[in-house]
C-alpha cells in the first residue's frame, strides 16, 4: 500500500519534488520535448513524512517541465486494482497508458485512465479509492 504526499513546486520551466510520504508514492512525468518525445519516467520517492523526525533527510529531485509535459500524481487505488481473478491493474501498464495518451489534456488523461481501471475492473467494486492529480504545461 503507498500512501503519499508530496511537495511539488512549479517554476517556469522546472519543478522541484520534495519527499512528504509514507511509505512512498507514484509520479509519472511524460516528457514531450524535442530530446526525448513522450518518455515515461515514473518517479518513486520512499521516505518517513515531513518532520517525522527531527534529524531525517528528504530527498529532492529537479526537472524540467517544458510545454506539454504532463505530471501525474496518483494514489495506489488505481495501479492496484484488481480485476475479477484478483490481478493488479498494474504500474507498467499504467505507464504505457500515460505514454499511448500523452498528447491530451490534463481532464483528457483523467478520463482515459478512469475508462481503462473501469473497464479492468469489470464492474467490480474497487476496494481502494483512487485519486489522481494531472498537470499539463501549456
Amino acid at each position: 500500500m503507498k500512501k503519499t504526499l508530496l511537495v511539488v513546486i512549479f517554476f517556469i520551466a522546472f519543478i522541484t519534488i520534495v519527499n512528504a510520504q509514507l511509505p512512498s508514492g507514484s509520479n509519472f512525468n511524460l516528457t514531450d520535448s524535442l530530446l526525448a518525445v513522450n518518455k515515461v519516467e515514473e518517479i518513486l520517492m520512499e521516505g518517513l513524512p515531513l518532520g517525522g523526525l527531527r534529524e531525517e533527510h528528504f530527498d529532492i529531485l529537479t526537472r524540467s517541465f517544458n510545454t506539454g509535459d504532463i505530471i501525474v500524481q496518483l494514489s495506489d487505488g488505481l495501479p492496484e486494482a484488481p480485476n475479477l481473478v484478483g490481478e493488479m491493474y498494474d504500474y507498467e501498464r499504467l505507464g504505457q497508458l500515460i505514454e499511448i495518451n500523452g498528447s491530451k489534456s490534463a481532464q483528457g488523461m483523467i478520463d482515459s485512465l478512469i475508462a481503462s481501471v473501469d473497464s479492468w475492473l469489470q464492474g467490480k467494486h474497487n476496494p481502494d479509492d483512487i485519486t489522481l492529480v494531472v498537470i499539463k504545461k501549456k
